[in-house]
């Protein structure tokens, strides 16, 4: 007659457990979730897609930040113009014949 108590004092513990080891995973998500978000305010976006949207001038200034960062990098850096260039040919390249899909 008492089996029926313990048998139910078994599975309020079990899955209290379980539920506990959830609640553990689902914060480790969280947590990660918010220092992704973070960096994601603080990174500046690709160079790579500025120049894909036309934005030349920012995505000049990105690689500055990002190569500056290591010697002192200015416009007119040989380091920056070459950069610079081959991600305008990039562009062209996979924009040519109108083609704008890059996985096509």
């Amino acid at each position: 007659m008492h089996s029926g108590g313990y048998i139910a004092t078994v599975i309020c513990i079990a899955t209290l457990e379980l539920f506990l080891s959830q609640v553990g995973l689902f914060a480790s998500q969280i947590v990660f979730a918010i220092v992704t978000g973070a960096f994601c305010l603080v990174l500046p976006e690709s160079p790579r897609w500025l120049v894909s949207n036309g934005r030349n001038d920012e995505a000049e200034a990105v690689v500055i930040r990002l190569i500056g960062n290591l010697n002192n990098a200015a416009p007119e850096t040989p380091e920056v113009r070459r950069v610079m260039t081959e991600m305008t040919e990039a562009e062209e390249l996979e924009t040519k014949d109108g083609a704008k899909n890059r996985l096509a």
